[in-house]
């Protein structure tokens, strides 16, 4: 991979920076404006970035005449992307008819208790045996295998309709398409048996959040674009959200059915294939992997006071670009300060192409980081 912090010049922060060089310290004189070496630019980790989408229309296979679009959501265990699903919902819509799908399963997780309080599901124990409750009614659950694998060869028998399925969620990328796609991933479903049933993915919040806010009279309350205050808007009726099937046609009714529909082009390019939700799911994996080596060390979850080194953002920045906290404390014993001041400013492209910083250039959340580094190899 490219090194794109190698001829990086920057200040050095007034303090004196040490650094490591045995047992001696060298010290910087704090006026200079610094050039790290080669040496040291070629010894940090390199930068990662999350894969670029592959959309549909770009494929030279693309039928712009045989697609079709089915509307779905999930409910699951909890807010993380390796969450199991609790409930899933599709509905295939086209000018002739709604063919609708859902199933609750039984996940083999207990369902956290927040989630619960969201969706009314909970896991219920009798004896040695589990059951699905919603709202304190049992409902019939499959296993987890068995819904995820139904629901599979429903989208397989979908896919023989037209060359190309659309699965639409509403604000789904960076929850309900990873997770999905981790629990096809577990049962043996992968990106290229997806491709071949030609099905992709698509998100509609951009876009239904673009037409309503141009059109709502309350511009206020259209910053709030979240579906149910969508749908209300448009209807004048509520529905009870959080309920895959509920969220489900409470979507295709906006999508399909309403003065706010969006033109069927705009969803269609935003769809990217099965492969491309596959590798933003590993991404998202190893994002997580790397977070948590630093959780209780530089920022903490569950306590979230100014004796951290880092805020939860800033650690998540950190594990986006491909570091842990391993790295970090390698860096710091062999380089000292400079090591990790370069490492922090190295200057490196965003997702979106934009110039930042790796990590951060706020000398003071540098220097935090440094004195845990040095209190650490002090004890």
């Amino acid at each position: 991979m490219k090194r794109l912090c190698a001829h990086y010049s920057f200040w050095a922060p007034k303090a004196t920076v040490k650094v490591c060089t045995g047992p001696k310290t060298k010290r910087l004189d704090e006026n200079s404006p610094t050039t790290p070496s080669t040496e040291l630019t070629d010894d940090l980790p390199p930068v990662l970035h999350r894969p670029k989408d592959t959309l549909l229309t770009s494929l030279p296979d693309f039928n712009q005449n045989s697609y079709q679009f089915v509307v779905f959501d999930l409910e699951t265990t909890g807010l993380e992307r390796n969450s199991e699903i609790c409930q899933i919902a599709a509905e295939r819509v086209d000018t002739h008819k709604r063919e609708s799908w859902s199933a609750y399963i039984l996940p083999n997780v207990a369902i956290n208790p927040r989630a619960s309080l969201v969706t009314g599901l909970v896991v219920k124990y009798a004896g040695n045996d589990r059951y699905l409750t919603h709202y304190g009614q049992c409902v019939k659950a499959t296993s987890s295998r068995d819904g995820i694998m139904s629901f599979y060869r429903h989208l397989k028998e979908l896919s023989e309709a037209a060359r190309h399925t659309i699965l639409i969620g509403y604000c789904s990328k960076q929850f309900d398409v990873p997770v999905l796609c981790h629990s096809f991933r577990k049962y043996g479903i992968t990106g290229e048996k997806l491709e071949e049933l030609g099905i992709c993915f698509a998100e509609s919040y951009k876009v239904l959040k673009d037409i309503f806010t141009s059109r709502a009279a309350d511009k206020t309350a259209a910053q709030t674009a979240t579906l149910t205050n969508i749908y209300e808007s448009i209807f004048g009726e509520p529905f009870q959200a959080h309920n895959a099937v509920n969220d489900v046609n409470a979507l295709s009714r906006i999508i399909f059915d309403s003065h706010c529909k969006p033109p069927p082009e705009s969803l269609l390019s935003q769809a990217t294939v099965a492969g491309s939700a596959f590798a933003s799911m590993e991404f998202f994996e190893n994002k997580s992997k790397l977070l948590n080596t630093m959780n209780d060390q530089l920022f903490s979850d569950n306590n979230t006071s100014s004796i951290w080194p880092l805020t939860r953002y800033l650690a998540m920045k950190t594990a986006a670009s491909g570091l842990d906290y391993n790295d970090m404390k390698r860096i710091y014993k062999k380089w000292g300060e400079v090591g990790i001041d370069t490492l922090c400013r190295t200057v490196v492209k965003s997702d979106s192409g934009k110039r930042t910083y790796r990590i951060t250039n706020n000398q003071n959340v540098i220097k935090a980081i440094c004195t845990h580094f040095e209190d650490y190899y002090s004890h």
